[in-house]
């Protein structure tokens, strides 16, 4: 997964040249990319024909359940067979919005890292609070942290603030949703299955030049390095890709956080915690609408039915 999450990464590298002055032009047609990409898989992988007889079915009892209002018996009856074509439709969208899963899942991250997360801002006084940032290593569970030196290098434009604090056994907190009783059941249920967190290691870095600067991690004999951009504080609002995590590769991690080759060795991960971008969830909205309008213009010259 994390080789072509990287190949859609030198792809989508593009994205910032061209759109970096108007995201929202490159927002939209990434819109109508996935709507034409939608269409084409609901013509070519949904029964076109079954779809359409779903459709009017349900629109047949809705008028037959406006027209004999009067009629219990022929009421209910409208109401159950309405209720029962509204399963088979939504039925008849479940293969094609299961294949069309499988392009756009990796495509949605790529944006998110364009248009979510701002890069570090260079501010060599702190005042910007977008100019310090933590840098979270993992490693593996069987390193013992309390006796093994770990160090944080940072280099050009980035300055390192704090000493490494260990985490060998991080906690997460319970939160509210967990504490109901019914309704965290199920949290607290994949909490107690879920594997082991893997010890963490905490360093803050401050952002003092523009640029792209390597971190390197050194826990015991093990180094491993890590990307940081900085941005001035005008340029922070462009889009720019930003890779929040380097990792080993696994399938999650490969879809969720491309642009760096994996990690191999002791070091599991190293992630930067980028600031988000005000409103940024603004820009799923906004691409959810624009979808969807542009997929009901097309619809109608595609020939296709959904």
């Amino acid at each position: 997964m994390l080789t072509i999450a990287n190949a859609l990464w030198a792809v989508f590298g593009l994205w910032p040249r061209l759109f970096g002055r108007w995201p929202q032009v490159g927002l939209f047609l990434f819109a109508v990319v996935t709507s034409v990409m939608a269409l084409l898989v609901w013509k070519y992988a949904s029964n076109q024909k079954a779809i359409s007889r779903a459709k009017d079915r349900i629109k047949a009892n809705f008028l037959g359940m406006a027209l004999f209002m009067d009629s219990l018996s022929v009421l209910l009856a409208s109401i159950a067979k309405t209720f029962g074509w509204i399963f088979v439709y939504l039925g008849r969208q479940l293969i094609p919005l299961a294949i069309m899963m499988i392009p756009i899942l990796p495509l949605l991250a790529q944006v998110d890292h364009l248009y979510s997360f701002s890069p570090v801002v260079a501010d060599p006084t702190g005042r910007d609070r977008a100019a310090v940032v933590q840098v979270v290593a993992t490693v593996d569970p069987k390193i013992n942290l309390t006796h093994t030196p770990a160090e944080l290098t940072a280099s050009g434009g980035v300055e390192l603030l704090t000493k490494a604090v260990r985490m060998p056994y991080p906690q997460t907190p319970w939160s509210a949703w967990e504490e109901k009783p019914v309704l965290g059941w199920f949290a607290r249920l994949e909490r107690k299955f879920a594997s082991e967190p893997a010890p963490e290691i905490h360093w803050q870095v401050r952002g003092v030049a523009p640029g792209r600067f390597a971190l390197t991690v050194r826990v015991g004999d093990a180094t491993a390095t890590k990307e940081v951009l900085v941005a001035t504080a005008k340029g922070k609002g462009r889009l720019r890709q930003i890779a929040r995590k380097r990792h080993g590769g696994g399938l999650s991690d490969g879809l969720e956080y491309p642009g760096e080759p994996a990690l191999t060795g002791p070091i599991k991960s190293i992630e930067i915690v980028y600031p988000r971008k005000k409103g940024w969830w603004h820009w799923a909205v906004i691409y959810f609408v624009e979808t969807i309008v542009v997929a009901f213009a097309l619809k109608g010259p595609m020939k296709v039915d959904f």
